[in-house]
């Protein structure tokens, strides 16, 4: 008995994730419906019953996964290069199928492979730094914060680098934010525990310098960015969330006025966010929980 899985179109690329190329080129489907191993080659219909592409991978993140189809006139090509359009009739005329372009060196491929290598290894260098559980101690980096520090300074040059060679990839935009969202958090408690330490048991050197609305701009430009490129992932909508919580921890103990309005832009966020078919169940329930107490903020 055949089963089916709902979802919705995420957008519509190359196979180098362009999507401001020819209507002809766009071949390459990001679509939200469930896919596991075993799914590769499955038609995806739209609700009119028309085949439009054929599923052919998935990644995973947080216990997420995201899928991707190829869209079906890619079939015309398979036929007309092995010649089996005389016995299986394409969509168009031989001549107007693209079979040329896979012979010739592809720059914007070999870039886009290049940006995804970088941002694996900055993946992994951020999850070198996460091994560090002591990180500030009487105020300052301990060892093992200036290591986790050098592993995240590393990482973040990797995901600079893949996004000068693939603007247009979402992942190292992801990868950014989730560094710096560890990072800024750790040098605001690092300048919180200076502060509070008397001057003569604070260390030598300057004070750490953190300032809080310029990392939430920060922080929000890469939220921007991921979602602009992934809007049907909920993954940037968790990010933007995490941001958000961040920046009000750190103003907590200031009058900044954009608070409220924060507050209230929260509890529309998490009430979207909680409407994503593919949130995972831990997501699920931190944007409850979260919810929860944004609205009991806002109605004191």
């Amino acid at each position: 008995m055949a089963t089916y899985h709902l979802g919705v179109v995420n957008r519509v690329t190359d196979f180098n994730n362009k999507p401001d190329v020819k209507s002809t080129l766009r071949q390459f489907v990001h679509h939200n419906a469930s896919s596991f191993p075993g799914f590769s080659g499955a038609p995806l219909f739209l609700p009119n019953g028309h085949v439009v592409a054929i599923n052919n991978s998935a990644r995973e993140y947080k216990a997420e996964r995201f899928s991707y189809g190829i869209r079906i006139d890619c079939l015309w090509e398979l036929l007309v290069f092995h010649e089996l359009d005389k016995l299986v009739p394409v969509g168009r005329n031989r001549e107007e199928v693209l079979v040329d372009r896979y012979f010739m060196r592809d720059l914007a491929a070999e870039r886009l492979r290049r940006a995804r290598t970088l941002t694996l290894e900055a993946w992994d260098l951020f999850a070198q730094g996460e091994q560090v559980t002591d990180v500030i101690e009487g105020g300052k980096l301990t060892l093992g914060g200036v290591l986790k520090f050098s592993r995240q300074k590393q990482a973040l040059e990797k995901c600079e680098e893949a996004i000068r060679l693939a603007s247009y990839y979402s992942a190292p935009y992801l990868a950014r934010l989730r560094i710096h969202l560890n990072r800024f958090d750790v040098l605001y408690w690092l300048e919180l525990l200076y502060r509070m330490t008397p001057f003569w048991d604070r260390p030598g050197g300057s004070p750490p310098d953190f300032d809080p609305v310029a990392a939430h701009d920060s922080l929000l430009a890469d939220v921007q960015k991921y979602r602009e490129l992934a809007p049907s992932e909920a993954e940037g909508v968790v990010a933007s969330v995490d941001a958000e919580l961040l920046f009000i921890k750190w103003t907590s103990k200031g009058d900044d006025p954009r608070q409220l309005q924060i507050y209230t832009e929260l509890d529309k966020t998490l009430t979207r966010l909680l409407e994503f078919p593919n949130l995972s169940a831990e997501d699920r329930a931190k944007a409850l929980s979260h919810r929860h107490m944004v609205q009991e903020r806002l109605v004191r």
